[in-house]
C-alpha cells in the first residue's frame, strides 16, 4: 500500500521541476543566429562590449543583402564614427584570401574557430576572416577613428568573432 504523504511530496516536486523548466526555458534565447544573415550574428550589446562605447543596431550597407551588417557608433557623423563590418563569405572567397595572406604575410591565428587569419585588405582596416565549420565570415573593426590601433582592433576583432562563434 502507498502512503498518502509520499505522493505529496513527489507532486510537490513534480511541480517545482515544472516550474523550474519552464522558468528555464523561458530565458532561452527567442531563436538562434542565422548564419545566412550577418546582423543576426552579433548584438547590439555585444559590439558595444567590445568597442567600449554605444553603437547604432546593426543594419546593411544595403538593405537587400544580408551577408553584411555594420554597427556605427551612436552621435558621430558616418565618416569620423567608429564601426564593425561583418560580412559572411564563402569557402571559396575564404580559400582565395587564404593564399593571398600567405603571400602578403598575414598572420594566422589560432583558438578562433576552425581556422583564422589577420589580413589588411588594401588601405582597409586589418580584418580578421575565421572559418567555423561551414560557416565563414570576416569582421573588421574601426576602433579609432581618429588614431588607428592595429592591436585595439585586433582585439576588438578577436572578442567578436568569438561572440559569434558563441552565437552560432
Amino acid at each position: 500500500m502507498t502512503n498518502p504523504t509520499t505522493h505529496k511530496v513527489a507532486d510537490r516536486i513534480a511541480a517545482v521541476l515544472l516550474a523550474f523548466g519552464a522558468c528555464c526555458c523561458a530565458q532561452a534565447p527567442a531563436r538562434a543566429a542565422n548564419p545566412h544573415d550577418a546582423c543576426s550574428l552579433l548584438s547590439q550589446s555585444q559590439v558595444s562590449a567590445a568597442m567600449g562605447l554605444a553603437v547604432d543596431p546593426g543594419r546593411r550597407p544595403v538593405e537587400s543583402d544580408p551577408l553584411s551588417c555594420n554597427w556605427r557608433e551612436q552621435g558621430r557623423p558616418e565618416g569620423r564614427a567608429r564601426n564593425v563590418v561583418l560580412y559572411v563569405i564563402d569557402a571559396g572567397k575564404f580559400d582565395s584570401e587564404k593564399v593571398r595572406v600567405s603571400k602578403t604575410g598575414g598572420a594566422q591565428q589560432s583558438g578562433i574557430g576552425d581556422e583564422a587569419y589577420y589580413f589588411r585588405p588594401g588601405r582597409l582596416p586589418l580584418t580578421l576572416t575565421v572559418k567555423k565549420g561551414d560557416v565563414y565570415f570576416r569582421i573588421m573593426a574601426r576602433s579609432n577613428a581618429d588614431h588607428p590601433s592595429d592591436e585595439q582592433d585586433k582585439a576588438v576583432d578577436k572578442a567578436l568573432a568569438l561572440d559569434i562563434l558563441r552565437n552560432l
